[in-house]
């Protein structure tokens, strides 16, 4: 199992075990997954572990639960790289922190820059790449914040609160000006 230690996370591959009331709850929440691909169904223990184990299975997918580094160990999002084209060592990076108590305190910053350098350093990839939905201003902090650049814009590419919205599309290579690798336990 992959596990990465940050200062205040351990970001480590989702199990099955890891489902629970509270992570079915966040995929549920329209405030939490408004800019989700998941809020078009509802999720219940059985999708859960479903999409885990889908996950599990396929090579060119990286599921990780991010958790806090104490003694709760408590399970407060989620990360994923994937799609992984190991012919153009690149992948598209996901996030999401569920739980609110956790918001705008740099805990998906924190775990970006982890989870960038592990795709970078572990997996060899070159260039990693993420979409954002123009009104996800939080989610546009923490990657701009973590290196990644606006390397194109697609207008009234999503529908969002039943509005048209651009879709960012924001890139960072391995080698970019300013990058600062950490050193991964």
């Amino acid at each position: 199992m992959n596990k990465i230690k940050t200062p205040r996370l351990i970001i480590k591959s989702l199990q099955v075990e890891d489902v629970s009331n509270k992570y079915i709850d966040w995929l549920n929440d329209i405030e939490i997954n408004q800019y989700l691909e998941v809020r078009f169904k509802v999720h219940n223990y059985e999708s859960c572990v479903e999409f885990i184990k889908k996950m599990q299975e396929d090579e060119n997918e990286e599921l990780f639960g991010i958790f806090t580094n104490d003694k709760n160990n408590e399970h407060i999002g989620n990360c994923k790289l994937g799609v992984i084209s190991k012919a153009h060592l690149s992948a598209d990076v996901s996030f999401l922190i569920g739980n609110k108590n956790f918001w705008g305190k740099g805990y998906a910053t924190e775990m970006l820059r982890y989870f960038v350098d592990y795709g970078f350093e572990n997996l060899g990839l070159e260039k990693i790449t993420a979409g954002c939905y123009e009104h996800n201003q939080p989610s546009m902090k923490v990657l701009m914040k973590t290196g990644f650049i606006v390397e194109d814009t697609l207008k009234d590419q999503v529908i969002c609160n039943s509005k048209r919205q651009k879709l960012y599309i924001f890139g960072l290579r391995k080698d970019s000006k300013g990058r600062k690798p950490l050193k991964l336990p």
